[in-house]
């Protein structure tokens, strides 16, 4: 499975660039999370046993629940997840992502990224092992998202080491930047409309404002990691217009395929 990951700071836009690159583009080569789950559980099969899993099985295969293929998809590919070790191709990752933690005052916020990290790996893993080695899935907020603690000290790493890490070595990445003041205007405008963003939906005011300043850093430093690893990028601004960087990025990721 080739991974294509769309990044940017909270409120620049991407979950709304992702969305409409899939309504505008239905024929192409690569596939979004819903589809890749469904064509990964396409392929399942489960030994007959009267299990809750059983009937999502069923309920999955019968065709009947279309609607509700994506979650019963899921679902099934996660029913093993006690005995996956979400370790296995993402202990360097694992491994920044807990020294960044111990600098996060917050244990609510620290064991939560965790879990959104681990969450992420999870999926990726178990796609992985369902899909082929030539299909490519791009994510919205996937385990590259809830990495906190990449930044240009992977530069210590050794090269193999960041190859054989699930995380760090994406296929390729989308990064969606705006000017700080583009930015903040379009924090406010979601926290006046009611969406309630976990990591700042408590902040308000210069809070406020320092948490965004940091978060674009954060994902800047994310980017440059990931360009000394090698890995290519493109770099949008979805201030620009949507149809152009629908088609842009539609482009770079038909031209990497």
């Amino acid at each position: 499975m080739r991974v294509i990951e769309l990044l940017g700071p909270s409120g620049v836009g991407k979950t709304f660039l992702y969305q409409r690159l899939f309504e505008t583009y239905t024929e192409r080569r690569y596939m979004n999370v819903t589809e890749a789950c469904i064509r990964a559980a396409e392929d399942l099969k489960l030994e007959f046993e009267f299990t809750r899993y059983y009937i999502y099985y069923l309920l999955f295969k019968s065709g009947l629940f279309k609607f509700k293929a994506y979650g019963l998809s899921k679902r099934l590919l996660i029913r093993d997840k006690n005995l996956l070790d979400v370790g296995e191709g993402y202990g360097l990752s694992f491994e920044l992502l807990k020294k960044y933690l111990l600098t996060e005052s917050n244990s609510n916020v620290s064991s939560k990224r965790m879990e959104n990290f681990r969450r992420c790996a999870q999926l990726n893993f178990l796609l992985e092992k369902h899909l082929q080695k030539k299909e490519v899935v791009f994510f919205d907020e996937g385990v590259l998202h809830h990495h906190h603690g990449l930044n240009t000290s992977i530069a210590a790493q050794h090269t193999s080491d960041i190859k054989k890490d699930g995380a760090l070595s994406p296929y390729a990445v989308v990064s969606c930047e705006l000017s700080f003041e583009q930015l903040m205007d379009r924090v406010m405008k979601r926290k006046i409309a009611g969406v309630q963003t976990f990591s700042h939906k408590d902040l308000s005011g210069i809070k406020l404002e320092a948490y965004v300043h940091q978060n674009m850093l954060e994902y800047r430093e994310k980017v440059k990691a990931l360009n000394m690893a090698g890995v290519p990028i493109l770099t949008i601004n979805t201030d620009d217009t949507v149809s152009k960087n629908l088609k842009t990025v539609h482009s770079f990721i038909n031209n990497l395929i």
